[in-house]
């Protein structure tokens, strides 16, 4: 008998053990990346090391200028700015096949507003917000799901639980059509009906914000999903109804914004204020940022546009303004650009012919303008993929 109550004991302490560790998973202790004042730096220095990616240009793969790169399972997911096309190539850019369902039926989109994928779940999410879809393939392109909406979507993103979710940041197209919930909350859980089951975070962006974000989600290396709203100093993640601060943004030589003022800062295509705030010495984080296996980039401001990498290894971060940048003006040009994807620590950036022909000649000897050298008018865009110097973060608090 006492051997069993021991026994019994023993096992509920093993049980509440597992329990507390499950639990301080999803328990958030915010970590606060600071924002520092910009150091001064070269191009040289920021890129430790780089390489190429030639896309393969075949009769089914031909590219003009790319919209959209994202990555999964050693794939690459690359959309076009003039084809409602997915193309997916090999991570050394070799052709594999595409997505091309071009078309007014009701499994068809009329054009690609928004492309993501769920590494999670192996899953592609094409978002038409002309014709109110989200459609859903598998990672060859095999279409899976068609959700009608009744509203105008702008971007969507699953988590591993699979739920769809629509990210509102104050796009012009929402305001044609969108109902109080969608006003109001930057994060609407819809099912496969197209009917919202749940909504999250407040009014964390009040007012229209027509400013299109680079990628504003990520997953943390459990898989759940991390998302940054337009002007919010936090990037959140999303545990099962909650969104859940994990980082905080702290700028050190900016004001931050009120609840006040973000029910008064604004950004339309006719007129904003946004400027004056930024003039005025107010930080504007505008919900971009990649997450790489351990380091976070951010971009905030408008007229001033700063870039924040930050470790999380050493929880030290640095800040520069790509405009202000040294070293050759013509790589600058080639590493100016957001990045679009993570794998690893690299960062992955496209480069159009244009740019591409602009540079080349400019650009110092070396592998960077030998292999610009050898594209010809009939190859595709390029990818370039690199990492940053993490000495830089030495510098950094």
């Amino acid at each position: 008998m006492k051997t069993t109550i021991i026994s019994i004991f023993i096992l509920s302490l093993l049980v509440i053990g597992c329990q507390s560790d499950n639990k301080n998973i999803h328990k958030s202790n915010i970590e606060t990346i600071n924002i520092e004042k910009p150091i001064s730096l070269s191009i040289e220095e920021l890129i430790e090391d780089f390489d190429t990616i030639r896309l393969e240009a075949t009769d089914h793969s031909l590219l003009s200028d790319i919209r959209h790169i994202r990555i999964m399972n050693d794939r690459l997911y690359v959309t076009d700015k003039t084809q409602a096309t997915v193309f997916i190539f090999t991570m050394d850019g070799k052709y594999v096949s595409k997505i091309c369902n071009q078309g007014q039926g009701p499994k068809e989109y009329l054009r690609i507003s928004r492309l993501e994928v769920d590494p999670i779940n192996n899953k592609i999410l094409i978002t038409d917000g002309f014709s109110r879809k989200l459609l859903i393939y598998d990672e060859s392109g095999k279409q899976s799901e068609v959700i009608q909406l009744d509203f105008f979507p702008r971007h969507f993103v699953s988590d591993k639980s699979q739920r769809r979710m629509h990210l509102n940041s104050g796009s012009i197209m929402l305001d044609l059509s969108r109902n109080e919930i969608s006003n109001t909350h930057n994060i609407l859980i819809i099912d496969g009906e197209g009917n919202t089951e749940n909504s999250l975070l407040e009014d964390e962006t009040p007012q229209r914000i027509d400013i299109m974000n680079g990628v504003s989600t990520n997953y943390t290396n459990y898989g759940e999903l991390l998302y940054m709203p337009m002007l919010s100093n936090f990037i959140y993640r999303i545990h099962e109804n909650e969104a859940v601060p994990e980082y905080e943004l702290i700028p050190r030589n900016q004001s931050i914004l009120t609840q006040e003022d973000k029910k008064s800062i604004f950004y339309t295509f006719d007129k904003e204020n946004a400027t004056e705030y930024e003039n005025n010495g107010y930080f504007l984080p505008l919900g971009s940022f990649l997450k790489s296996d351990d380091i976070i980039l951010l971009s905030s401001g408008l007229e001033k546009k700063l870039r924040t990498f930050y470790s999380i290894e050493s929880k030290k971060s640095f800040t520069y303004e790509p405009k202000k940048i040294k070293g050759n003006e013509y790589m600058q040009e080639v590493f100016y650009n957001f990045p679009q994807a993570t794998k690893g620590n690299i960062f992955y950036t496209p480069i159009d012919p244009v740019s591409m022909e602009y540079v080349t000649p400019l650009l110092p000897e070396g592998k960077l303008k030998t292999f610009f050298e050898s594209f010809t008018e009939d190859d595709n865009p390029c990818i370039i993929a690199y990492r940053i110097n993490k000495k830089l973060f030495e510098k950094g608090k």
